[in-house]
């Protein structure tokens, strides 16, 4: 009975009140965010003494299954899937769970809802970290107070205080858009004076720490490492040697157009690391609605004679232009026109400007279909809307009239908006509140 009114109280509440905060019009991002965060640490609070209850027990009361196990188990598979709870940081709840599953009584209900279970399955394996992302230790939240953490990542800001006796990093490792604060001292962390002459912003580092609570505004954890390893210094002096001196992605604003020529350091800021997580979790949004209504994901080709309904200007695809070529090295036929039939395809080949007119073929055997995919246009505009390069999602439906499809569109995008205002709530409010004062670091 304590088990079961306990995980009403952190586990069902937290779920209930984050499915509120996502269906709600009434609440602000900052209220939203509020709740979702205090919805996080409960559950990562309650989660914790569980996994310290099992970590000598098997089950959750007595030396057999009982009614508990079955009842925890289905509140913590849905808290599981409502990312709240992460299996792989509880290995007596993995073990639990894992045990819970095996048992031949309840597979067929099991079986039903395999979803939610299957997290932990799939949570397990032989490839591990070795370490906790940073987007983990922050849904843990208080619940990770004294922890010891293994922390890896990028400097993105560093400071000293106290004459240089203390130093505050700011690492992130790309799980989120928020950094976390370190706190080095130089007296009795193993490494501080390497990581204070590591050249600074974009440095990578190893730390481990013990987490405690931060008195700093706007966060409410932090980690006082206690060994530090530079795994790779800043080669941005004057002469090339170690130093932030010539890093581009200083602390300070940067326009899209400078990141642009920053390429290779460009995932490194915050609007880049969020697109690509937005990207990220979009295209998985996308291939999982399809999936679940039994869709087929089709392969269409980049490379095609079809110019699928004219849709665009088409980039050619020739290997009749090697390096160094010469016009008057290209065959050319009665006409005077270039002979592509000395081509590689034998004919005019080029990028697809669609995957549409391939995927219709598809969709006359395979019935619902859709392909999900890079196309190209060669239109010389430089302006916003348009792109030479650009993924575009294309389903077919048989057997379904105008109002189908309608319903489908729409489906679709409330599902993608949903996925994300679930899954990227961070580098949602950062677009919303942080980017437009301008990117930074």
């Amino acid at each position: 009975d304590q088990w079961l009114e306990s995980s009403w109280q952190d586990l069902e509440v937290p779920l209930q009140s984050l499915a509120f905060s996502e269906s709600s019009d009434e609440l602000t991002i900052e209220a939203k965010a509020q709740l979702k965060t205090k919805c996080h640490v409960d559950a990562q609070k309650y989660a914790k003494s569980l996994d310290d209850h099992l970590s000598t027990r098997t089950y959750i009361v007595g030396e057999r299954l009982g009614l508990a196990d079955i009842a925890l188990y289905a509140t913590l598979t849905a808290t599981i899937k409502a990312n709240l709870v992460q299996p792989s940081s509880y290995k007596s709840i993995s073990r639990w769970m894992k045990t819970i599953e095996s048992q031949p009584v309840l597979k067929p209900v099991l079986a039903a809802s395999s979803e939610g279970s299957s997290t932990a399955i799939t949570s397990a394996g032989k490839w591990d970290r070795g370490r906790i992302r940073i987007k983990e230790l922050f849904a843990k939240g208080v619940a990770a107070i004294g922890e010891e953490v293994v922390l890896k990542g990028w400097i993105r800001t560093i400071r000293s205080a106290e004459k240089g006796q203390v130093l505050f990093v700011e690492l992130t490792d790309g799980s989120t858009v928020r950094g976390c604060q370190l706190v080095l001292q130089t007296a009795t962390t193993q490494g501080a004076k390497e990581v204070s002459e590591c050249g600074g912003a974009g440095a990578s580092l190893s730390t481990v720490g013990v987490v405690v609570a931060s008195p700093a505004k706007g966060q409410t954890i932090e980690v006082h490492v206690t060994s530090a390893i530079v795994l790779g210094p800043v080669y941005g002096g004057d002469n090339g040697e170690v130093g932030g001196k010539n890093y581009p992605m200083a602390k300070k604003q940067h326009t899209l157009e400078f990141l642009r020529e920053k390429a290779h350091l460009r995932p490194r800021s915050k609007v880049f690391s969020s697109a690509m997580r937005m990207r990220h979790a979009m295209a998985f949004a996308t291939h999982k609605f399809f999936n679940e209504r039994g869709f087929v994901y089709v392969h269409t080709p980049l490379i095609t004679a079809a110019d699928c309904e004219g849709a665009g200007e088409q980039f050619a695809v020739t290997s009749l232009l090697p390096e160094h070529a010469k016009a008057a090295s290209l065959p050319v036929d009665k006409q005077g026109c270039v002979d592509f039939s000395k081509d590689f395809f034998g004919r005019r080949c080029c990028l697809t400007v669609s995957g549409q007119l391939n995927v219709e073929t598809h969709a006359c055997a395979l019935s619902d279909v859709y392909t999900f995919g890079p196309t190209f246009r060669a239109e010389n505009s430089h302006t916003a809307r348009h792109l030479a390069e650009f993924w575009m999602i294309e389903p077919e439906i048989c057997f379904a009239q105008l109002a189908d499809d309608m319903a489908l569109a729409e489906d679709y995008v409330r599902y993608c908006a949903a996925y994300a205002l679930q899954h990227c709530g961070d580098d949602l409010q950062y677009f919303e509140m942080d980017y437009p004062q301008g990117e930074k670091g």
